[in-house]
């Protein structure tokens, strides 16, 4: 089609040239006869090379025969799945965010690492003195709707990734306390480990959205400072181990579906507990 297009306006240029000079010359040889009609049918609107008469849009120099509106249309429909694919190429990189996460709690704010997604009104989260207070009345929150702290960070779920807290409640009564709570990205499907002792429940157990609840040992009923410590293998879709202050737990709780990404909770909980650090590594 370059070289039919190419062609013709070679030869619209020659005739144009040699119009003009048929014309010129019976102007100045007959003087009173009309001017010849050759110019005006090789008119060209557009100026895009292509006499109006062989041009399919005479009026619009990017259009010369029909196929050419065809393939824009078709260009323009192109386009729309690129763009689409930038999009979720973005949305991709966004969900991916950090490879790893770390608190130790030290610059006295939490809402620059996490976001309160809701709470109760009795409800009571702060940090400052490198600690990460969070209260939770039982009686208040008993029935209702407890705090969830997520943070904002969204952490890729590949490989295995190694959970550690410095944990500690600061009374030996309390319903359910969670030390680590792993939610798929979107969702309300978590993995967790918990310490439960209230009333005639004393468990420590790990918890998988297919698995239900795991015990892996008494309650703390120690106020002290302990460290905890979870492994989860994303690749294989369990939870490998479990410790807490030197004991370890060899654990093998399968969860599904698999989690793509996820953010680090901790909160929903009845009772009161303090965090001096938290954070999660690829091993």
């Amino acid at each position: 089609m370059k070289d039919e297009r190419s062609t013709r306006r070679r030869i619209l240029a020659a005739v144009g040239v040699t119009g003009t000079i048929g014309v010129s010359g019976c102007l100045r040889l007959t003087g009173s006869e009309e001017p010849t009609s050759t110019a005006t049918s090789i008119k060209d609107s557009d100026g895009d090379g292509v006499i109006d008469s062989e041009d399919y849009a005479p009026r619009d120099p990017d259009v010369q025969e029909e196929s050419d509106v065809e393939n824009d249309d078709a260009t323009t429909a192109d386009a729309d799945p690129t763009e689409t694919e930038t999009e979720t190429e973005t949305r991709t990189e966004e969900t991916a965010g950090a490879a790893s996460f770390g608190d130790d709690f030290e610059d006295g704010t939490y809402d620059d690492t996490w976001a309160v997604t809701r709470y109760h009104e009795e409800e009571e989260l702060e940090e400052s003195g490198g600690v990460l207070r969070y209260n939770s009345p039982v009686a208040a929150t008993q029935y209702a709707s407890d705090m969830a702290v997520r943070t904002k960070a969204t952490i890729e779920a590949t490989g295995t990734h190694r959970f550690e807290a410095t944990h500690r409640v600061t009374h030996t009564e309390y319903d359910g306390i969670p030390i680590f709570r792993v939610f798929a990205t979107g969702t309300d499907s978590l993995v967790e480990i918990r310490e439960h002792r209230w009333s005639s429940k004393d468990r420590f157990y790990v918890r998988g959205p297919d698995t239900g609840k795991v015990r892996l040992d008494e309650s703390v009923d120690d106020t002290g400072w302990m460290e905890y410590a979870m492994t989860v293998d994303f690749d294989e879709n369990v939870v490998r181990s479990v410790s807490r202050d030197g004991t370890e737990y060899d654990v093998d709780v399968s969860f599904a579906p698999a989690f793509e990404s996820y953010t680090l909770g901790i909160g929903d909980g009845g009772g009161e507990d303090e965090y001096e650090a938290i954070s999660v590594e690829r091993v």
